[in-house]
């Protein structure tokens, strides 16, 4: 009875104000969870009898043999079918803790077929449908706003825009909602830093504004096509002939007194000189502000290129960071036809390139934090083989313990190349060079337990 009171009241409110008891709110959690403990199906009771609509890719009931169009007539022993059995009491009876068995037999034509069924976790995705329409346009349907929804929706326009999409269809038809910071983010993809969202407002709450951060990858940018990210211009070419040899005669000199900077390893890049001859992708942890002079003494006398986030180049570092060899990535896709560019004529002039694939700096950290996907996605692209190297730290000692207070001593360690198989397939290549390239590190350095993973994603 206070159910129906709390209902009916609600309903003299506003179409979207509506009562959920408990047990409906645990389904709408479990179900915008991402993932409920069951056999995997969806079905409805258009009369006395269940049929099944869904079998969910993956799940138990898929892998048991269930077919869309199934009649259930039974679950275990007890009779579900032209007895007027409740829907809600077919759900529980079906769902349950992952590892336990069922028997659920079921009608198909003629046949009545008993399927015993271990129920597990399952998977429940908010894209129902990621794919090209033509040449450029991407297409994608989103069914609902879950726990997993900028996750999964990350992964869809990825793979477009990997296909070649420069415009974009969201099909937001018969979504039925869900989570308000998974609606923010995926908004927040789209729009510039400051764009107001979404607000909240009531008659005794404050007005509450969600903005965008800017840092969303399908909007408009600044380093757009516009931008010059190879510069191929004489006084460029000067500059950073300069920029170089100051490097030599001067920071790499002081790298080694500051930090005491040793290398081991380099004798593998000379013991790979033909397999890197037309190209390499160095990667390494990021530690400090210039820890790319660490790298470029591993490299010894060649110079690599960049890419890195633009921000830097708008700060009082953008000159050196562009001298020494930066490409800005840009914030947006608006410039990434320049930017691929950019790098398709690297590659094809077999310059050595460099990335930080945990993508940020933090100062003096021991432990090797997950890595970005992108960077391996480039060397499979590009088909380059891959240096890892890992920077590790010593106490100071001796005469360098009067200067560098709270600073640790520098050895950068490097490893033998890890090559693309491009007849794998690119996802499971790239996690695979991943995971290796994450191991080789952390063996390098000694790291027997590392809090992170090889990635997050």
């Amino acid at each position: 009875m206070t159910d129906a009171a709390i209902a009916g009241a609600l309903a003299k409110l506003d179409p979207h104000s509506v009562y959920l008891p408990p047990v409906k709110r645990q389904q709408a959690d479990e179900e915008l969870a991402s993932n409920f403990e069951g056999i995997g199906i969806q079905f409805n009771v258009p009369t006395d009898t269940a049929i099944v609509l869904e079998v969910i890719a993956g799940g138990p009931a898929e892998k048991a043999g269930l077919l869309v169009g199934d009649r259930l007539l039974k679950v275990n022993d007890e009779v579900i079918a032209g007895v007027k059995f409740p829907q809600d009491s077919m759900v529980r009876r079906l769902k349950g803790p992952s590892g336990t068995k069922v028997v659920v037999t079921v009608g198909r034509g003629k046949d009545v077929i008993p399927f015993e069924i271990t129920r597990g976790k399952i998977p429940l995705h908010s894209i129902d449908a990621a794919f090209m329409i033509d040449d450029t346009t991407g297409y994608v349907r989103l069914a609902k706003f879950s726990s997993s929804t900028r996750k999964d929706f990350v992964e869809a326009y990825t793979g477009l825009l990997d296909a070649g999409m420069k415009h974009m269809m969201i099909d937001l038809r018969d979504n039925s909602g869900g989570f308000l910071d998974q609606a923010l983010l995926l908004s927040n993809e789209f729009l510039s830093k400051g764009d107001t969202i979404v607000y909240m407002e009531g008659l005794h709450r404050k007005r509450e504004v969600y903005r965008a951060d800017g840092r969303g990858q399908l909007k408009d940018i600044k380093f757009d096509e516009s931008y010059t990210y190879l510069d191929k211009s004489l006084k460029y070419k000067i500059v950073r002939g300069l920029t170089y040899f100051a490097t030599w005669v001067v920071a790499f000199p002081l790298n080694r007194i500051r930090f005491g900077l040793r290398i081991e390893g380099r004798d593998k890049i000379r013991r790979n000189r033909k397999l890197i001859a037309n190209g390499v992708m160095t990667v390494c942890n990021h530690v400090h502000r210039w820890d790319m002079i660490c790298v470029m003494q591993a490299m010894r006398f060649r110079k690599a290129w960049i890419p890195m986030y633009s921000q830097p180049f708008r700060g009082k570092d953008g000159g050196i960071m562009k001298a020494v060899g930066g490409i800005a990535i840009p914030e947006e896709r608006g410039g990434m036809r320049k930017f691929d560019e950019a790098l398709d004529e690297l590659r094809k002039r077999g310059q050595w390139i460099h990335l930080f694939p945990e993508s940020c700096s933090w100062k003096f950290y021991a432990p090797l934090r997950p890595f970005k996907m992108g960077t391996f996605n480039m060397a499979y692209r590009y088909s380059l083989p891959i240096i890892p190297m890992i920077i590790t730290f010593r106490p100071r000692t001796g005469w360098r313990k009067l200067f560098g207070k709270g600073e640790p001593l520098l050895t950068i360690h490097v490893g033998d190349p890890i090559v693309p198989d491009t007849a794998v397939p690119r996802k499971e290549e790239t996690a695979r060079m991943r995971s290796l390239a994450h191991k080789t590190m952390l063996d390098m350095a000694g790291i027997v337990s590392n809090p992170w993973p090889a990635g997050i994603d």
